[in-house]
């Protein structure tokens, strides 16, 4: 469940693309401010 900081926007854990140095991307989680709710998935 997302929570929520004093602000009013939610903090949720998303999965972030990282570049990696060959050029690919790798995967990792994050814990990234959004927008408000329902604005899930803007980072």
């Amino acid at each position: 469940m997302p929570k929520k900081n004093g602000d009013g926007r939610w903090r949720v854990n998303v999965v972030v693309f990282e570049r990696s140095g060959g050029g690919g991307f790798k995967m990792r989680d994050s814990l990234a401010e959004v927008y408000r709710f329902p604005a899930i998935g803007r980072n």
